[in-house]
């Protein structure tokens, strides 16, 4: 693919194959990755796409063998909740690289009986996340407009220390 130009479609399916008896052991599954030059329209099917002008980060989040182990469906819930088993990143991408992807799996924490663990805070963070992305966006352009004035007075400064 390296080098090619046209619609991509990159997906992680993951599978779940720790359980105990008959419930699958809940984990949480992040994966990333950066596009660079070269990709445009992107879209994310269980994640974000974060920009900072220069590049644009992906993260997406599943608990593969959840809804399995819950015997529920996505119908089963409002208010556009998913239990999501797979992330999915489409683009146009012209002269296609991609450096690496990165996935991290992490437990969900035991949960005595009665307790309910409430997955509102994974959406939070990432929203955490893709605002502090844009601050930094924010910050580099103010960066680089100073950057560029400095580049721009350095003749002045020059001729002033002469």
């Amino acid at each position: 693919m390296a080098g090619k130009s046209g619609k991509v479609k990159i997906r992680f399916d993951y599978t779940n194959h720790e359980k105990k008896g008959d419930v699958c052991v809940p984990f949480v599954v992040l994966s990333g990755m950066v596009l660079k030059d070269g990709f445009s329209n992107i879209e994310v099917t269980n994640g974000k796409v974060i920009s900072n002008g220069d590049a644009n980060f992906v993260i997406g989040a599943a608990m593969p063998g959840l809804k399995e182990s819950l015997d529920v469906d996505d119908s089963d819930f409002s208010g556009g909740i998913s239990i999501p088993d797979y992330v999915e990143v489409t683009a146009d991408a012209e002269n296609f690289a991609l450096g690496m992807t990165m996935t991290a799996v992490s437990g969900i924490p035991k949960l005595s009986e009665g307790e309910t663990f409430d997955f509102s805070e994974l959406d939070e963070k990432i929203d955490d996340l893709s605002d502090a992305a844009g601050q930094l966006r924010d910050g580099s352009g103010e960066l680089s407009g100073g950057l560029d004035t400095l580049h721009q007075k350095m003749g002045e400064f020059s001729d002033g220390v002469d």
